[in-house]
């Protein structure tokens, strides 16, 4: 399961609509190809779930009664989903992380080669 499905259906557990979004999410990820490249999937879900994720999100914010709270749940989704981006950022270079040694290796090989 995608991490970003899971915690959107721990969201959902609190809030029955955030379930809409973890639908899009999963149809997504269920729908695209794990070969060698991801350009093969329906895009229209994830901008789809994009759409109803921000929607969520606004209208979280539109309910607070005052206008700090609104500015602090604002700043703390912001701040959480930055924090989320970065830590996949780091899982997706750490998985990458073999291949682009083994590719600076052959450039060092064929480098020496040629001197």
């Amino acid at each position: 399961m995608p991490a970003i499905g899971i915690l959107w259906l721990a969201i959902a557990s609190l809030k029955i609509e955030a379930f809409l979004v973890v639908f899009a999410l999963f149809y997504f990820y269920s729908k695209v190809q794990t070969g060698k490249t991801r350009e093969k999937g329906p895009f229209w879900a994830l901008h789809l779930a994009n759409g109803m994720a921000i929607t969520f999100s606004v209208i979280l914010i539109a309910q607070q009664p005052n206008l700090a709270q609104s500015l602090s749940l604002a700043s703390a989704g912001l701040l959480l989903g930055a924090a989320f981006a970065h830590l996949l950022l780091i899982m997706a270079k750490t998985r990458l992380q073999p291949f682009i040694a083994s590719y600076r290796y052959q450039a060092l090989c064929l480098r020496c080669y040629w001197h």
